[in-house]
């Protein structure tokens, strides 16, 4: 099975990510650092994202400069 890229950008962060809360997901943020991880939950302009090392991290909305998930694809 082969996987597709999701870039989600821009405004549509904000009304994607419930949507996207529980699934494995990169986080770009502005500065350029990247998170991979599980999303968690929207709260106040932030959002809770745990990586695989059991770290919680909370990173403001406007920090964030995409999200990238793995879609697997039909071919």
């Amino acid at each position: 099975m082969g996987k597709r890229l999701t870039r989600i950008s821009g405004p549509q962060i904000r009304l994607s990510l419930p949507q996207l809360a529980g699934l494995e997901a990169a986080i770009v943020l502005l500065n350029g650092s990247t998170f991979y991880g599980i999303i968690g939950q929207l709260k106040n302009n932030t959002c809770l994202f745990k990586d695989f090392r059991n770290y919680e991290h909370v990173v403001a909305l406007d920090q964030i400069a995409e999200i990238i998930t793995d879609n697997v694809s039909s071919y």
